[in-house]
């Protein structure tokens, strides 16, 4: 599953330290006679917020500004295990499973061969919505597959292609029996909101940005204080959350 080409939706420098440099400019500069000192204070503060900023790129570069990437090294598309963990937007209280795949990293792989990276994996996860959000828990299982190089086709074309497979099998597996939506999430999005066998409240998205195409749900616990039963609205706003990170991710990892 995977594509190309969608504008990254939060972008921006700010905080405490930008703060404090304004402050300590405009102070500064109004007595002479601690201009040296100033010019040192600015290159300190700028030192430490450039420091900063690498820091926090290498753990969630979701939240950078800025363009894709031009290259990407093997394994840093691992969003299972070196993504997911991270972000604050989910808190997994258990991994049940995690299987990431990189054709770069594969025996014999060459420059300029076709490249696709793909997972699956399984959490459950402490909800950030509900009423009974502490002590509920939710299972949920994700997916993607990106083409991150191919000589031979367009790249976004081709994940546009396994979107619209994924979602027509979606459709035909919960044919009657779920309410489907069109959120303005990534670039194509598609949601379904329905019960599973054992009772539970599932929801299910398919999402694409560029040349990735991924997929999560959401499940509720049958063994919780709502026998399963989870709300649309808190499934919504859960994984509108979730999308906005993984499609910033795949929209800044994926080269152009």
């Amino acid at each position: 599953m995977v594509d190309e080409k969608a504008p990254p939706k939060k972008q921006g420098l700010h905080g405490w330290k930008a703060a404090i440099a304004v402050f300590g400019c405009g102070s500064l500069a109004a007595f002479g006679v601690f201009g040296v000192l100033a010019l040192i204070a600015g290159s300190f503060l700028r030192a430490t917020s450039a420091g900063v900023t690498e820091e926090e790129g290498q753990v969630a570069g979701v939240e950078q500004t800025g363009a894709p990437r031009d290259e990407l090294p093997p394994g840093d598309l691992n969003v299972c295990e070196n993504y997911f963990p991270l972000i604050s937007d989910v808190t997994i209280e258990e991994t049940l499973s995690s299987v990431d795949m990189d054709d770069a990293q594969a025996e014999g792989f060459q420059l300029g061969d076709r490249r696709e990276v793909a997972g699956e994996c399984s959490f459950v996860i402490s909800p950030s919505y509900g009423i009974n959000s502490e002590s509920a828990r939710w299972d949920m299982n994700f997916s993607y597959q990106a083409i991150v190089f191919d000589p031979n086709v367009d790249r976004d074309e081709q994940a546009a292609q396994i979107f619209v497979s994924e979602v027509s099998e979606a459709e035909r597996v919960n044919s009657g029996s779920s309410e489907v939506d069109d959120p303005s999430w990534a670039e194509e999005s598609r949601a379904f909101y329905g019960v599973g066998e054992a009772g539970e409240s599932r929801y299910l998205v398919i999402l694409r940005t560029r040349s990735a195409v991924y997929t999560f749900d959401f499940a509720g616990d049958v063994s919780d204080a709502n026998s399963g039963v989870v709300p649309k609205n808190d499934f919504t706003r859960q994984a509108e959350d979730v999308v906005e990170r993984l499609h910033n991710r795949f929209f800044l990892l994926i080269p152009e």
